[in-house]
């Protein structure tokens, strides 16, 4: 087929396409089915692209499909279809592909909540280098569905979830030391260890990670240079959108500075991005600092 793109570079992956190309199939088709740079969106063609590409077995491009489906772009909405194609896209080694996979089997979307199946996706997508495969794939032995409940084996994978940047994966295992150190188990080494894996779980864009962080070094008992990172970890769980980091990084600067409108500039701006309505929780002094209700994000 000719090539209808302007794009001299999109023209030579569509003919690549057509000579049993999987990853041109799919390059081309994603702009198409995002109209990316420039190229107007045709998710009919999207479709027709990712199907060649999976034809080919290239994974991405199966996942791409099921995703069309699921959204019903360019053909009518079949849950059933998303999940036969994110199937074939775990078959040929997609870590997207497989982790989705796990949710659908999980929640039951198209199809039957099939546990064991669910279980094994995570752990296959976890194989291929996902970090949500293996956090996924903890919970599982944590809680015990569908197999023997083992602590140990659920920290094992946490510990693969967060080589691979997954914060919710560091936050857990520091969850983990931050029991034993309670229970005094080896007190300062867990402690330690706490700390470490939080700052792992921060630095991985998890806001409750930066928030717990910055309520550990706020504590009365630390020291001043502390209390500073306090202020510091707050502002990061902000940026990551933890409404509560954010209502304790603007009542900071209620206590700390006697420009109120700075205060009133950072509380807006950064609750912005949230999803929580904390001016139930704040204190009477600083509720009265001219807040009209409807400048909360509830």
């Amino acid at each position: 087929k000719k090539c209808f793109l302007k794009n001299e570079k999109l023209c030579l992956h569509w003919y690549k396409c057509q000579r049993g190309i999987g990853r041109s199939c799919f390059r081309v088709g994603t702009r198409l089915a995002g109209g990316i740079r420039g190229v107007k969106r045709d998710r009919k063609k999207a479709h027709y692209l990712f199907e060649r590409g999976c034809q080919y077995q290239y994974g991405p491009a199966c996942t791409g499909l099921a995703l069309l489906f699921a959204q019903g772009w360019g053909k009518p909405k079949s849950l059933k279809k998303a999940r036969m194609f994110y199937r074939l896209a775990c078959n040929f080694k997609h870590t997207v592909g497989c982790a989705t996979l796990g949710l659908y089997y999980m929640r039951g979307l198209g199809g039957l909540k099939q546990w064991n199946e669910a279980r094994f996706a995570f752990k296959r997508a976890c194989q291929l280098g996902s970090g949500v495969g293996c956090h996924n794939t903890g919970l599982f032995y944590e809680i015990g569905r569908g197999v023997k409940r083992s602590i140990q084996t659920a920290q094992l994978y946490y510990k693969q979830g967060c080589q691979q940047r997954y914060g919710r994966s560091c936050y857990n295992i520091a969850a983990h030391y931050y029991q034993r150190y309670k229970q005094s188990q080896e007190p300062q080494k867990s402690l330690k260890a706490f700390v470490r894996y939080m700052i792992l779980a921060c630095r991985n864009q998890w806001g409750l990670g930066c928030r717990q962080l910055g309520l550990h070094f706020g504590h009365a008992s630390q020291s001043t240079k502390n209390k500073k990172k306090s202020v510091v970890y707050f502002s990061y769980a902000c940026k990551h959108s933890d409404a509560i980091g954010c209502y304790k990084w603007a009542r900071h600067y209620a206590e700390n500075s006697t420009d109120s409108k700075r205060f009133q500039k950072a509380l807006l701006e950064r609750f912005q991005s949230t999803s929580s309505c904390p001016s139930e929780h704040l204190p009477r002094r600083l509720v009265l600092l001219h807040y009209r209700p409807s400048l909360w994000p509830c």
